[in-house]
């Protein structure tokens, strides 16, 4: 009997031993992986070819003083000039100066958006398994390869993602106001973060006149201090450009729903003319080529697989069956930010960044629960690989013989990266994160959350 439990007293410390060599070896990769894709590499160049683009018409406002005009059917909102006007004049055109400010701003609201994001969530995780949950989050957060791209072009994807995270930790312990503050501020920066409004309005009211109140607050000063076409007409502006332009849907890094159909039904240059093979990043090789009455066509097929998906979306949050549950609103606000990433007109690889709280949510779910089933577990794995690639993204797309793929649509034209987007291999993985999330929506934690996090119908 002593020998007995000598034996397991020594497969006990060896098994323990071994998890901390391989909890060592994935926060080394980690580690390693992020200094050279999340700091080394972005501080390389400036890189601010969005920014720049961006920015130009409040350039134009400080040197001439004249109101803010944008022909920019993208025109970023109030909010980004806001945060631009201060540094652009602190550095005087030196875009070096104004890279790396950008940078350290995103890379504080990163580390500040995993320390709000494990706040949040660390109450979901069972004390013995918090090590293992710590572990995975960490990596998780380290090798997301949306981040890198947005911390290499220093754009504002990390901003939307702060606030977003910090909505949700308020929602959780019942501060409405900054919920409602954080969600009116990122939707003035970028669109997307305009669909927690549809939430606020059919689950917490309350949250959606501190956000309105938000909105007119922020349009107003700017108004006053930059015109109207960055205050109180930029939203009529941007929302009409939004549903008359095309040319984010033709874009081939375009991983929506909608950009997906007009793929299908339209082609590259490249693929019908081998002389275009040659064609360098950023020609008009890159983008779809499709005729008007086609796209007119798919446009409206698009439209009606938004609306059907917006349908759905309505229904899960406001289905009877699931009206109960201390993980209500983790569910909800994970779902909401990943579809609209899947229903927006135009979503970019990069913006799969604002989807790392959903994938934070399922990583804690899935380690809590004890048998969270292999549907939710292997639909999470591909999504990982798919947006998060944990390995580099141009592992992930050998891996997936893009190269050879290209070859034998003569798209030479597209690195085995951008073939990666323009086959829409996010978006399969932000479809296999939402069959995650519901899939393990319909199995129970071992563990209840302790957080108000079953808000009441407002």
């Amino acid at each position: 009997m002593t020998g007995g439990l000598a034996v397991g007293s020594t497969a006990t410390r060896t098994g323990s031993a071994l998890r901390v060599v391989l909890a060592g070896i994935v926060l080394l990769y980690s580690a390693v992986h992020f200094f050279g894709s999340g700091v080394r590499f972005p501080l390389s160049a400036p890189n601010l070819g969005q920014v720049e683009e961006e920015m130009r018409p409040l350039e134009v406002h400080l040197e001439t003083h004249q109101p803010v005009t944008s022909n920019n059917p993208r025109q970023y909102g109030p909010m980004f000039l806001l945060v631009l006007d201060p540094l652009l004049r602190w550095t005087h055109g030196d875009r070096v100066g104004l890279s790396n400010i950008l940078y350290g701003l995103a890379l504080a609201l990163f580390i500040g958006s995993f320390a709000i994001t494990a706040a949040t969530l660390w109450p979901l995780v069972p004390p013995p398994r918090r090590p293992l949950a710590a572990v995975l989050f960490t990596a998780l957060w380290l090798n997301f390869a949306p981040v890198y791209a947005i911390l290499a072009v220093k754009n504002v994807e990390i901003w939307e993602l702060f606030l977003m995270v910090t909505a949700l930790y308020c929602l959780a312990h019942d501060r409405r106001a900054g919920a409602g503050i954080s969600i009116g501020t990122a939707a003035l920066m970028k669109l997307l973060p305009f669909a927690f409004f549809y939430w606020f309005l059919l689950r917490d009211r309350r949250s959606l006149v501190y956000a309105a109140g938000t909105l007119v607050v922020i349009l107003v000063a700017a108004h006053a201090l930059y015109g109207p076409e960055a205050g109180l007409w930029y939203l009529p502006h941007v929302f009409r450009s939004a549903t008359g332009n095309s040319w984010g849907l033709l874009w081939h890094e375009n991983v929506s729903i909608k950009g997906m159909l007009i793929k299908l039904f339209g082609h590259l240059e490249g693929t019908l003319n081998p002389k275009y093979a040659g064609l360098a990043h950023g020609g008009s090789g890159h983008a779809v080529v499709i005729s008007s009455d086609r796209l007119a066509i798919v446009q409206r097929i698009g439209t009606v697989i938004q609306a059907a998906g917006g349908l759905w979306l309505t229904w899960m949050i406001l289905n009877p069956a699931r009206r109960t549950g201390s993980q209500r609103l983790f569910f909800e606000w994970s779902l909401v930010s990943v579809m609209l990433l899947i229903l927006s007109p135009q979503t970019a690889f990069e913006y799969c960044t604002l989807a790392l709280g959903a994938f934070s949510y399922v990583l804690v779910r899935l380690v809590s629960t004890r048998r969270p089933g292999w549907p939710a577990v292997m639909s999470f794995a591909g999504a990982v690989f798919l947006v998060a690639n944990v390995v580099p993204r141009s592992i992930v797309a050998r891996m997936l013989f893009i190269d050879r793929i290209n070859r034998m649509n003569m798209i030479g034209q597209l690195s085995p990266v951008e073939g990666f987007q323009y086959y829409g291999f996010p978006l399969a993985g932000l479809v296999l994160l939402v069959v995650s999330l519901c899939a393990l929506r319909a199995t129970s934690s071992d563990f209840e959350s302790p957080t108000n996090s079953a808000l009441p119908n407002a």
